[in-house]
């Protein structure tokens, strides 16, 4: 499958009948109160509760409990039918659709918004946090999957050995040494969590490959640089963690041996605090507002930040920015309040990025 496809769970709103959030203006008020408010949309209790969930077998009949904006319980089921998927979306080129394995989704506020105002989705309209279920591909007659091109361990470590040459010559390489060089002393860091790097198995265009590669590469200079400057040793060695739903086992243990550790969604987010730094490019996720409402952490390189690029929810529908990573109001405010801006030179490589270390 070239590209990853989800179907939501159906949920199941857990409070009395007659408090269900019928009325969308009346949602819309609320989610607008109580994000105004500093009521925090995600907690990494609410990250681990779900993970322990997941975690256990599921059962037809059995659900997944998330808790809600309002604060109750919502049960999203364990299993999910395919009968919701249209006959071109279900059968193609001879393959069909099968469910994987179910997984945690983290809706942005603007979408929980977009989705009450223009979609009349009142259902799940406080849930931050529900549940998707992966589907895959396979051959309709034999159930086998396709096989897709990709590259064996020892040509995925070419690639990555690459990109690690690129990168090191690079200017943006200097000057990102340089710029981390000057701030690192200013707080102490144990770790580093690289989120949506993307696979370098997956063999497709050259130019593709070695971005891909050069973004790994950019965390291995950052640990490397972090761990000359604190003096560590090899029993003190900084961790570095990467997360990405599209690392297969090649690309496992090709990181593993440079001493990245992959870890399942949502461990990378667990992983984040106030010791530690964040790297992120273009993210299909919504990275920036899910470690907003974690943690501060030391530093922070990821797309930049600006404020003719917030997204409430409020936009028109033809204006709205349809961004996987939004910049949220909290998103702006706290790289605003709490972080120093320093350049990230312009690579085509990388989106347009900056480096934002806390105050």
């Amino acid at each position: 499958m070239n590209h990853r496809v989800y179907q939501e769970s159906i949920a199941h709103w857990g409070g009395y009948q007659d408090e269900f959030p019928r009325n969308r203006d009346e949602v819309l008020a609320n989610l607008t109160k109580w994000y105004s408010e500093g009521r925090p949309l995600l907690t990494k209790d609410a990250l681990r509760n779900v993970q322990e969930q997941l975690n256990k077998p599921l059962q037809e009949g059995d659900k997944v409990w998330t808790i809600g904006y309002d604060g109750v319980k919502v049960g999203w089921e364990g299993s999910v039918k395919l009968s919701q998927l249209s006959d071109e979306e279900e059968y193609m080129d001879g393959l069909e659709y099968y469910v994987v394995s179910a997984h945690m989704f983290y809706h942005p506020f603007c979408s929980l918004k977009r989705n009450v105002k223009y979609y009349g989705d009142t259902d799940s309209a406080y849930s931050s946090l529900s549940v998707m279920h992966l589907l895959g591909q396979r051959d309709i007659v034999t159930k086998l999957p396709p096989v897709c091109p990709s590259y064996t361990t020892e040509e995925s470590r070419d690639v990555l050995q690459r990109s690690i040459r690129a990168w090191e010559v690079s200017e943006t390489c200097s000057h990102l040494k340089n710029t981390l060089s000057s701030v690192l002393s200013r707080h102490p860091i144990d770790k580093i969590v690289g989120f949506s790097c993307s696979s370098i198995s997956r063999s497709g265009c050259e130019d593709r490959d070695l971005r891909y590669g050069i973004q790994h590469a950019l965390l291995l200079t950052v640990r490397s640089l972090l761990e000359r400057t604190t003096g560590c040793t090899t029993e003190h060695e900084v961790s570095c963690y990467i997360q990405d739903p599209a690392y297969n086992d090649v690309d496992k243990t090709v990181f593993q041996e440079q001493g990245m550790q992959v870890v399942d969604d949502p461990q990378g987010f667990l992983e984040v605090d106030e010791s530690s730094i964040i790297f992120s490019c273009a993210s299909n996720v919504a990275v920036k507002e899910m470690i907003t409402e974690l943690a501060r952490p030391a530093i922070i390189i990821w797309d930049k930040v600006e404020e003719s690029q917030i997204a409430t929810g409020d936009e028109d529908q033809d204006a709205f920015d349809s961004s996987t990573d939004p910049i949220s109001p909290r998103v702006f405010d706290m790289i605003s309040n709490c972080y120093d801006s320093y350049t990230f030179l312009p690579d085509l490589n990388f989106t347009e990025m900056a480096v934002y270390v806390r105050k």
